[in-house]
């Protein structure tokens, strides 16, 4: 690969870019209803080695999805020697947290009084820092998504559920070994084996 992505903000910069772009194809071609699938894009230093996209056909509850992501992770670790990710999915966010701190925003967002949006969730982790963003957006006629500007944070009381950054920061910090010369075959079983134990393709190579 040629591009390079230096820093955190880089690599959220291409984060959001490639989530905002599959979203709207995918709202254009299924309509309003369709989510984007959760994805994790595995950096190795300055350059983007894989990602992982859930299997949507997988029905899991929120616990399951969890345990899911956290096994793509350290797949992702182990196998392609990723020092960070950058996750992003479908969510909600709220413009005054203080006021909808106590709410479930799913609800909150049905109620239109609230000042609850649906977004992006764009979240960096390395074994050290956390960077968490959300971009919001709204749908308007003719099959079109309008984004909303960017918010971050890095205090990780602002998620509902941190444990996908969580288990992501335990799994970077661990150490790894060398891969075998054979990466080919190596990550071939690597990839057909994620997808049937933990419902995630796998794209390297890129």
């Amino acid at each position: 690969m040629e591009a390079r992505y230096p820093d955190p903000i880089s690599k959220i910069s291409l984060t959001v870019s490639v989530g905002q772009t599959a979203k709207a194809e995918v709202v254009k071609e299924h309509g309003i209803g369709e989510e984007l699938a959760l994805n994790v894009l595995g950096w190795r230093d300055d350059q983007l080695v894989c990602v992982a996209q859930m299997d949507t056909s997988w029905s899991s509850d929120e616990e399951e999805r969890m345990i899911r992501t956290g096994d793509t992770y350290m797949v992702m670790r182990r196998g392609w020697l990723c020092d960070s990710f950058t996750v992003i999915a479908e969510g909600f966010v709220s413009s005054e947290p203080n006021v909808t701190k106590h709410m479930d925003l799913v609800d909150a967002f049905v109620d239109r009084s609230k000042p609850v949006s649906e977004c992006l969730t764009v979240n960096y982790v390395d074994a050290n820092e956390v960077y968490l963003c959300a971009v919001p957006f709204k749908m308007s006629v003719g099959r079109k998504v309008l984004w909303g500007p960017l918010v971050h944070s890095n205090d990780l009381e602002v998620l509902r559920n941190s444990n996908y950054v969580t288990s992501a920061q335990e799994v970077l910090q661990q150490e790894v070994l060398d891969i075998p010369e054979d990466t080919e075959t190596f990550h071939l079983a690597l990839a057909v084996g994620l997808h049937d134990s933990s419902g995630f393709f796998i794209q390297y190579d890129i």
